[in-house]
């Protein structure tokens, strides 16, 4: 996903993250987010009793801004590193498709720098840095709305179309049978069906 670009998100709504404006210092509305990972996440279980018991990191993030704050309207930068425990199982959609459930942690540790600011805003830096971290802060007290629980299907490929003499709809699917940590990788078992 990292290198397909999928983890990349531009000009993302704040509120659409479910960031609260009535609780914000700063006023969101109109307010946009870009999201860069320099660096793939790492998914480890290092020194853990429970190998299913994981922990997401994300280092070198650049988060950028857009809030519509006066004219010129005030833009920024941060570069972030997270790190947030996780579990890890096997499931199926009401629909019967497998799946793969990620449950996050809802303590989130993380660092941020500040590394642009608008220049009419510069004097003000320390400032917006500060009411940021708070945002942040507070917002993530909340755990990841939307992110804290993640049903992740693994699709078939339907080869109805594909080959000859197919019947339409025939499709190849996963069965999965088990899954676990081996060498620092996430292992999933499964059939074929």
């Amino acid at each position: 996903m990292w290198y397909a670009g999928g983890l990349k998100m531009d000009k993302v709504d704040l509120a659409a993250l479910g960031a609260s404006a009535s609780s914000s210092p700063i006023p969101l509305d109109g307010a946009t987010l870009d999201l860069d990972l320099f660096l793939p996440p790492i998914v480890e279980s290092c020194g853990g009793a429970d190998p299913m018991k994981l922990r997401i990191q994300v280092g070198d993030a650049f988060i950028g801004a857009n809030v519509p704050l006066g004219d010129p309207p005030l833009s920024f930068g941060f570069f972030g590193s997270f790190d947030v425990g996780a579990t890890i199982a096997l499931g199926t959609s009401a629909q019967g498709t497998p799946q793969m459930n990620v449950v996050m942690d809802k303590e989130v540790l993380y660092h941020l720098e500040m590394v642009s600011i608008t220049k009419e805003f510069e004097p003000s830096k320390a400032v917006f840095e500060g009411l940021i971290t708070k945002l942040l802060t507070d917002q993530l007290s909340k755990g990841l709305p939307g992110l804290d629980k993640l049903n992740i299907d693994l699709p078939s490929l339907d080869i109805g179309g594909l080959l000859p003499g197919m019947p339409a709809g025939a499709k190849v699917g996963l069965v999965l049978t088990k899954l676990f940590r081996a060498s620092g990788y996430t292992v999933i078992n499964a059939e074929l069906q």
